[in-house]
């Protein structure tokens, strides 16, 4: 996972028809991702958006370190 990853965990991210989803931006705080989706719904109502944290496994086994 890249730093601007760990600093922006919040997404939002639209489905697509195909069960798939796809980024379409990342934020710093929860409150500010939520108010960015109510313009995104505002301007294409039609469309499937949701607020996610984001949480990877690409972080390193720490255990393993020790």
């Amino acid at each position: 996972m890249t730093y601007r990853n760990h600093v922006n965990p919040w997404c939002i991210v639209r489905q697509q028809a195909n069960r798939q989803s796809r980024l379409i931006v990342r934020f710093h705080r929860r409150a500010d991702a939520e108010a960015h989706l109510q313009i995104l719904r505002s301007k294409n109502p039609t469309a499937s958006y949701e607020v996610i944290f984001d949480v990877t496994s690409e972080q390193p086994n720490l255990m393993a370190q020790l």
